[in-house]
């Protein structure tokens, strides 16, 4: 539930991707729902993270159909740079 409602919130608008810091700690959680590292390992409040990102699918079941993701997508790319 923590990761699908702001997924849900975020696809009612149109949204077609999602994107988070994740602390090194717990990357794992959020590989399990589809979320893949991009970009290179930071500090963030004196604490390492990852960038993280994973497409949003409209329909019935959002979280069976995800749309494929690289994970070389560097994390300029997350900020709208091109």
């Amino acid at each position: 539930m923590m990761v699908k409602y702001p997924e849900d919130f975020a696809r009612k608008p149109g949204f077609r991707e999602m994107t988070l810091h994740a602390r090194e700690a717990v990357v794992p959680f959020y590989e399990l729902p589809g979320y893949a590292k991009v970009g290179d390992r930071f500090t963030e409040v004196t604490i390492p993270h990852r960038a993280m990102v994973t497409g949003l699918v409209g329909g019935a079941d959002p979280w069976l159909r995800r749309m494929p993701l690289r994970e070389s997508r560097s994390r300029k790319s997350l900020d709208g740079a091109q």
